[in-house]
């Protein structure tokens, strides 16, 4: 699958040097480390855009916007459906001594052996937001959790509002 061209928004140029590995949190389906980026659109910026200007509001001077090329061979799993999800979770599902059975989570360390990143699209983010028995509950846009580094080009595109 060909990734389309994403959007980093943050204080920093991305660079591979500044990822950190994964690591899987109990707490919220999502993990620590690597990078998030979302789909980017000329004429909105990203949905993550959207959404975070909604919730914090973007200031008046901006985020700083960076373009990334995803690289032809990255390994994304994409999550467009709950059945797609059910899969994810059925291979990749995260065991943790003393949390009740019923808290179910996604191992993304365990992921990394397989995939590059986890692609979450519009679609998929409407219908896993409050599935069962696993779900990705604060996956608040459509966006993409980069494993590790797996970018042709970065281009800073200067300041990113909203739209």
């Amino acid at each position: 699958m060909t990734v389309p061209v994403q959007l980093f928004c943050g204080e920093n140029e991305p660079h591979r040097s500044l990822m950190l590995p994964i690591k899987n949190r109990i707490e919220i389906s999502k993990a620590e480390g690597g990078i998030w980026t979302s789909t980017y659109h000329k004429e909105n910026g990203s949905d993550w855009i959207q959404v975070y200007d909604l919730i914090k509001g973007i200031p008046e001077e901006g985020l700083d916007g960076w373009l990334l090329i995803p690289s032809m061979d990255a390994r994304v799993y994409t999550v467009s459906t709950l059945a797609d999800l059910l899969w994810l979770h059925e291979k990749y599902e995260q065991k943790n001594a003393g949390v009740p059975d019923f808290i179910k989570s996604l191992d993304f360390e365990k992921m990394t052996d397989d995939f590059d990143a986890i692609h979450l699209t519009k679609e998929g983010q409407q219908q896993t937001r409050h599935s069962r028995p696993v779900n990705l509950w604060g996956w608040d846009s459509e966006s993409t959790h980069w494993f590790r580094w797996c970018f042709e080009k970065v281009e800073y595109i200067g300041k990113v509002r909203g739209f």
